[in-house]
C-alpha cells in the first residue's frame, strides 16, 4: 500500500549524499543524516557525521573567490572555446570584411565628385578607385550598416554556400570533439601549475583559506564525473581514462576497469587516490577523500572490486580481492580485509557478508 505523510525537516538539518527520508520522517534541528543512510537510523547512538556534509564546511572567503577563483574558472572556459571561436572567425570574417568594404566605399563615393575632365562618356567617368585608408579599420557603425542591408533572400544564400556548410559541420565537430579535450587540458594545467598537490591532513591541521579555495576551484572545474565531456568520447578505452587520472594526480595501476559513467572524486583531490592493478569500478561511484575535518588517502588494492553506487569516504583501504557490493558505504578510515565481501550500509558502514581470507584461514586452522 502507498503511504503519504509529511516529512518535517528541522532548522539547520542536513542530509548527506544518497540519504533518504521515509514518509512521516522527522529530522530534528541540527541533525545530520549520513551518506547512504535514512531517517530510520537517526538514533542517539548514531555517529556524528555532520563534518561530511558540504554545507557544514567553512565557506570560501569572497575575496579569494573574486580575485583568484573566478578569474581562473573564466580563463579555463574561454581557453576551451578557442577551437570553436577560430572556426567562427573563419566563417564570418571574409563576408564581414566584404560587406564592410562595400559599405565603406559606397559611402565614400557618394561624397566624391563624379564629374571629371575628359572622358569618352560625355565628361562622365566612373568614380576613382577607393583610397587605401578606406579599406582598413572601419568604424563600428559600418558593421551595423552592413548587417542592416542584408535581406532575407541574401542571408539564406549566404548560409548555403558550400564552403560555409563545411564550416558549420566543423563547428559541431569542434564543439563535440575538440572543446572537451582542450577544456580538460586546461584543467590539468591549472591543477599542476596553480592548485598543486593535495596532501593528507588531520583534524589538527588548520583548514586555511587557500586550501578551501583550491577545493572550490577544482570542484567548480570538475563538477561531475565525465571529465569535462571527455569520458563519452573515450568510451571503453580504459587506459586513456587511467592516463587522465594520472595527469590529475592519482596513482593508477594497469588494466583498471572504468565505468561508462565515470568515478567522481570530490574536490578534485585526485592526489589522495591510489588504485592498484586489475581493480574494477562500478558506475556512479563517489569518492570523498577530503571533508571539513581532514583529508586522507583512499587506497584500492590490486584486484579489488568497488561496485556501482558506492560511497567511499576518506582514509578507506580496500585490500586485494575484496568486494564492495552495490550501494555500499565505506566508513572513514575503515580497512576492508583481503577477499572479504560487503554490501549496503548500516550504522555508517557496509554490512559484512563474507570474511574472505580471514575466514578461510580460520577454517584451515580448525
Amino acid at each position: 500500500a502507498m503511504r503519504l505523510a509529511p516529512v518535517c525537516v528541522g532548522a539547520g538539518a542536513t542530509m548527506c549524499v544518497r540519504a533518504s527520508a521515509g514518509p512521516g520522517a522527522v529530522i530534528p534541528a541540527g541533525a545530520c543524516v549520513g551518506p547512504c543512510s535514512s531517517t530510520l537510523e537517526l538514533r542517539a547512538s548514531s555517529p556524528d557525521q555532520s563534518h561530511l556534509a558540504r554545507t557544514r564546511q567553512p565557506e570560501v572567503p569572497l575575496t579569494w573567490r573574486l580575485l583568484i577563483g573566478w578569474p581562473i574558472v573564466v580563463v579555463v572556459h574561454v581557453a576551451s572555446l578557442v577551437p570553436w571561436l577560430l572556426v567562427v572567425w573563419f566563417l564570418v570574417a571574409p563576408v564581414l570584411r566584404e560587406v564592410v568594404e562595400e559599405d565603406t566605399w559606397d559611402g565614400a563615393s557618394r561624397n566624391m565628385p563624379s564629374l571629371v575632365a575628359g572622358g569618352d562618356n560625355g565628361g562622365l567617368s566612373p568614380p576613382p578607385s577607393p583610397p587605401s585608408h578606406l579599406w582598413h579599420s572601419p568604424p563600428p557603425r559600418h558593421h551595423l550598416n552592413a548587417i542592416r542591408r542584408r535581406t532575407w533572400h541574401g542571408t539564406v544564400r549566404w548560409f548555403m554556400v558550400p564552403r560555409r556548410l563545411a564550416l558549420y559541420f566543423m563547428l559541431r565537430v569542434m564543439q563535440r570533439v575538440f572543446v572537451p579535450w582542450v577544456h580538460l587540458t586546461a584543467v590539468v594545467a591549472v591543477k599542476r601549475l596553480v592548485v598543486g598537490r593535495f596532501t593528507a591532513m588531520t583534524a589538527a591541521d588548520p583548514l586555511t583559506a587557500w586550501e578551501l579555495t583550491r577545493r572550490w576551484i577544482m570542484r567548480t572545474l570538475l563538477p561531475t564525473s565525465n571529465l569535462c565531456g571527455v569520458l563519452p568520447l573515450v568510451g571503453t578505452h580504459y587506459e586513456t581514462i587511467s592516463c587522465v587520472f594520472r595527469a590529475l594526480g592519482a596513482r593508477v595501476g594497469a588494466r583498471v576497469f572504468w565505468p561508462g559513467s565515470g568515478v567522481y572524486v570530490a574536490d578534485g583531490a585526485f592526489d589522495l587516490l591510489e588504485v592498484g592493478n586489475d581493480a574494477v569500478w562500478g558506475s556512479r561511484t563517489l569518492l570523498f577523500p577530503a571533508n571539513a575535518l581532514h583529508a586522507l588517502p583512499i587506497k584500492i588494492a590490486p584486484g579489488a572490486n568497488v561496485a556501482d553506487r558506492c560511497v567511499v569516504l576518506a582514509g578507506v583501504t580496500v585490500e586485494a580481492e575484496a568486494t564492495l557490493g552495490s550501494g555500499s558505504l565505506a566508513a572513514e578510515g575503515f580497512t576492508f580485509p583481503e577477499g572479504s565481501v560487503w554490501v549496503g550500509a548500516r550504522d555508517g558502514n557496509a554490512v559484512l557478508l563474507e570474511r574472505g581470507m580471514e575466514e578461510q584461514e580460520a577454517r584451515a586452522a580448525a
